[in-house]
């Protein structure tokens, strides 16, 4: 084994050790909510905020995310937690612990004091810890709650992660949109970027666009659909681009695929655009419509912005970027080009043969596969499934004797 893998198998084992440790400490606590959940849910739920939310991978962090509540609610000292775990995540434990021997509101009052002045990795773990707490509240009241406690706590909370704002864009990001959804302001910055993920269903937004008001699922309608921007209207590579599509229309149309483009410009500017376009294509019509997005709301929203690429006001540019979106209006595939770089049409068209092909038959694209060449069929179809699903499957040998490099004629 490298360097690298020796490290990252002792980080896991250490991080499994961390997380037995907890559910043994918190073995017979319960949270507050009508149910009585098991305690260990919480810190377990502020680690994986941190992975799936936060994109926090560095292993003291997420330990010390787990064992944070052992020392303060537990019968464990700090001396046990560096004994276990090491001097790193004894002090992020220690930095996260209330003093127990001061009166409750001297302890909040300290947490908003001191949130400004903690490492960036005790940091991490407040803002998912609050993150954590202020979702259960908007879930259940915990028994014994009033709601004026309830709106304290949302209102303390805030206090404490504005001393820690500039931590992680993306936890501040959700924390901002929990509070502000039960009324109490976060001073975080709006964020230039959230990804959207496979299997998401696309925002149905309401857009203005050269052909008038669309609803984005309305419009795509019973068939597939194609989102892609433009960094600004009257540039000379989104010209090739809008140009092209349309020369193209004719062959998404035949895969039931309709098209929409997003340009960070008015609908003003568009229509005058349409007309360069026309005359570098030499087309009649630009067929399809042009969403227009001077505030930049919806590049923010989907995750477009090229932080990279700024337009004469200082202001981002979207960048070039792709979503193939299914009949069941979720997103297929996602694809982010730099300012700088043309997209490849034909590409896109291959890969909606792909998406449209394996969405219905048991099969997969291999590299370069072209509409018509031999597919893969899916490790999930085994024996006799495979067999009568795939008369002409065929087995490709390697070295390792494991028969998975299975062919067969693309299905029709």
């Amino acid at each position: 084994m490298s360097v690298q893998q020796v490290a990252k198998a002792i980080g896991i084992k250490e991080l499994v050790k961390s997380i037995n440790f907890a559910c043994v400490k918190h073995t017979d606590q319960r949270r507050k909510d009508v149910n009585k959940t098991p305690y260990i849910n919480h810190p377990i739920g502020v680690m994986n905020i941190l992975c799936e939310e936060g994109g926090v991978t560095d292993i003291p962090t997420l330990m010390g995310a787990v064992l944070h509540d052992t020392v303060e609610d537990t019968d464990t000292s700090p001396d046990e937690i560096l004994q276990e775990f090491g001097e790193e995540v004894a002090s992020i434990v220690k930095e996260v612990t209330d003093d127990k021997s001061l009166p409750k509101a001297e302890r909040k009052r300290l947490q908003v004091v001191n949130a400004p002045h903690k490492s960036k990795k005790a940091k991490l773990i407040k803002l998912a810890d609050k993150l954590y707490n202020l979702r259960d509240l908007s879930r259940e009241t915990p028994e014994g709650w009033t709601e004026e406690r309830v709106k304290e706590y949302r209102i303390w909370a805030s206090k404490v992660c504005t001393g820690l704002v500039g931590s992680n864009p993306m936890l501040e990001n959700n924390l901002k949109e929990e509070l502000s959804a039960n009324g109490v302001t976060f001073p975080c910055k709006k964020l230039l970027s959230t990804i959207m993920k496979l299997g998401q269903v696309f925002p149905n937004e309401k857009v203005q666009t050269t052909q008038g008001e669309l609803q984005l699922h309305d419009y795509w309608g019973d068939g597939w659909g194609i989102f892609f921007t433009h960094p600004a209207d009257y540039t000379p590579v989104c010209t090739t681009e809008l140009s092209m599509v349309q020369q193209m229309v004719p062959e998404f149309t035949k895969r039931n695929v309709k098209m929409i483009a997003l340009s960070c410009n008015s609908v003003a500017d568009h229509a005058g655009w349409c007309e360069d376009i026309k005359s570098y294509g030499k087309l009649s019509e630009v067929s399809y419509p042009i969403i227009e997005d001077p505030s930049r709301d919806l590049a923010v929203k989907f995750g477009m912005l090229d932080p990279e690429e700024k337009d004469a006001a200082g202001l981002p540019l979207t960048a070039r970027a792709v979503f193939i979106v299914g009949p069941d209006k979720k997103l297929k595939l996602s694809i982010l080009y730099p300012a700088t770089t043309g997209r490849n049409f034909d590409e896109l068209l291959r890969v909606i043969d792909s998406l449209q092909l394996t969405a219905y038959k048991k099969v997969a694209t291999p590299a370069n596969w072209q509409a018509g060449g031999d597919c893969m069929v899916l490790p999930s179809v085994k024996g006799e499934e495979a067999t009568t699903l795939f008369p002409q499957m065929r087995i490709e040998s390697v070295p390792s004797g494991k028969e998975y490099m299975r062919f067969t004629p693309q299905p029709q």
